[in-house]
């Protein structure tokens, strides 16, 4: 009896060994589905974008002096955060299950060579870094994409509104814009409008009992500080505008010393052509903003009865 206890112990003590050694020694295999990026590249080497479009359309987008430009928009500057967004979103798309896989769905999802909604095309220094087509919507803020070269059309991340082919749509429009806070004066025809380090304003020449209401001071500087352009214009196309008299001018003075004179000249259909003095461009901007700072008079400034400003 004992010996069959002490077989029976040693038999289990067997077992149990086994058991461990066993366990120990089993590779844990995990479900694994491997990362691969669409297109693998570093952004902050891409220095050009080409863009097209279904009709022919087509916006370069260069890097130069690290800003981003349009060189056929009179090399005017991109909207440099939205140019840096689109290449961050591009840089983390992951390929995933392939929606299809041969050449034949390639039209039916508009990702052909011929067959496109958007074509975007990365360089770095002449030399292609990605080349993809972008075609039908695959949901909200998705498309279905093809990288030039491969079968496989994959679901993005990005549309094709993210990628307008045309020059104007990636302008900067905020090009004019200067900090509130920089500006020290600002000089229309009859009167000078001045803020001195304590934010207190006062008009020259001074009137005898003359205050200036600090809202409408503020107002002003604020409307001046925040100019919007629609577009960059070339004058050899602005009809009308040759040698005519500015419906409104007026200077503006930086905190840095620096003094920029403003025109605005009257276009056609209600546009018109602004000029800085220290830009380099022609900008059409909106006739709601001239008449704003157009009524902006001594009168309103002060507080009395306001009067608009001829153009």
């Amino acid at each position: 009896m004992r010996r069959l206890i002490i077989i029976a112990v040693s038999a289990l003590i067997i077992q149990v060994g086994l058991i461990v050694f066993l366990n120990s020694a089993t590779v844990d295999y995990q479900p694994f589905a491997p990362e691969r990026k669409l297109i693998t590249f570093d952004p902050s080497l891409v220095d050009e974008l080409l863009i097209s479009g279904p009709a022919d359309e087509q916006v370069r987008i260069i890097r130069e002096e690290g800003s981003w430009r349009l060189p056929n928009l009179f090399n005017a500057p991109a909207e440099s955060r939205r140019v840096e967004a689109v290449l961050a979103k591009l840089a983390a798309q992951q390929k995933g299950l392939a929606v299809a896989t041969s050449s034949g769905a390639w039209k039916r999802f508009e990702v052909a060579d011929n067959t496109f909604n958007r074509r975007l095309q990365l360089f770095q220094d002449g030399r292609m870094l990605g080349d993809i087509y972008i075609g039908t919507a695959a949901g909200f803020q998705q498309s279905h994409a093809r990288v030039n070269g491969e079968n496989s059309i994959h679901t993005i991340t990005i549309s094709g509104f993210d990628l307008e082919p045309e020059s104007q749509s990636w302008l900067d429009r905020s090009m004019l814009r200067l900090a509130t806070d920089d500006i020290s004066a600002v000089t229309f025809d009859d009167f000078e409008l001045r803020r001195d380090d304590a934010g207190s304003f006062s008009l020259a020449p001074p009137h005898q009992g003359e205050a200036v209401v600090a809202e409408q001071a503020e107002s002003l500087f604020t409307t001046i500080a925040d100019l919007m352009i629609e577009s960059v214009a070339d004058p050899a196309f602005e009809t009308g505008t040759e040698g005519a008299e500015p419906a409104l001018d007026f200077i503006v003075k930086t905190g840095e010393g620096s003094t920029l004179s403003y025109d605005f000249i009257a276009g056609e259909d209600q546009w018109y052509i602004l000029t800085r003095s220290d830009l380099p461009f022609t900008f059409r901007t909106y006739a709601w903003i001239v008449e704003e700072l157009q009524s902006f008079t001594r009168h309103k400034l002060t507080g009395e009865e306001s009067g608009a400003r001829s153009p």
